[in-house]
């Protein structure tokens, strides 16, 4: 298995398999997959940022799966109708861990103009295109129109560099839960504050260096006015 330290975002650099989970395993298409009875998620070899090698990735994905670690095969019926947005999503490595690790989760991939056709590329390597959406951001420059278009999530996850918190928080069904990271400590203190702002933090952990942000939606303060309807 490859290096957990590789410091590199891109699939450009992935020349072995990454265990993700027991089981679970990332793979470069031009790699030989593990032969150990593995699941394997496919990705292209490109330039697209997520692979799983990177601590930035890997600390968003461990707490998105902490924190649903309470699901097992008794009280998983429990996760349907939930839904999961990944927003800037790079490869679209999140949403298809998320879909392979809670299949009851309805999973949309939101990316940029440089992303969309690769993610949209993985998805079809993965058999996936009909259990995960896959939608450009540019088409969503007005925030209305994205809420309108998808509705609202149980779940984000992003790791956009300056993701528009408001939207994320106008994105989010009532008590819906907040992932952020993919940047260093110097970047989080600033964007916790700005967090703050319409979600209560629950937690951040750091893992290596790069420090995820757990935060829950707060009750709308301005008598429950939607600026985004």
């Amino acid at each position: 298995m490859s290096d957990l330290n590789i410091v590199d975002w891109s699939v450009r650099e992935l020349f072995a398999p990454i265990e993700i989970l027991p089981g679970l395993v990332v793979c470069v298409d031009d790699v030989e997959p593990p032969r150990d009875g593995s699941a394997v998620i496919f990705l292209k070899r490109g330039e697209s940022f997520g692979t799983g090698a990177h601590p930035a990735t890997r600390a968003i994905i461990y707490e998105f799966l902490g924190y649903l670690s309470w699901v097992n095969d008794d009280n998983r019926h429990m996760l349907e109708g939930r839904r999961l947005l990944d927003y800037n999503c790079g490869t679209g490595l999140i949403a298809l861990i998320a879909k392979a690790v809670f299949p009851e989760m309805e999973v949309l991939a939101v990316a940029d103009k440089k992303d969309h056709w690769t993610a949209g590329e993985n998805m079809t390597l993965n058999h996936a295109t009909e259990e995960i959406g896959v939608r450009s951001m540019p088409s969503f420059r007005r925030p209305g129109q994205l809420k309108r278009s998808a509705g609202t999530f149980d779940y984000i996850i992003t790791q956009a560099a300056d993701p528009a918190i408001e939207l994320m928080a106008n994105l989010m069904s009532e008590e819906g839960v907040l992932f952020y990271g993919g940047h260093n400590a110097q970047i989080h203190h600033p964007m916790k504050n700005r967090i703050e702002q319409f979600f209560n933090v629950l937690n951040v952990d750091d893992m290596l260096g790069w420090p995820v942000i757990r935060a829950e939606k707060k009750p709308p303060a301005n008598g429950g006015h939607d600026p985004y309807r």
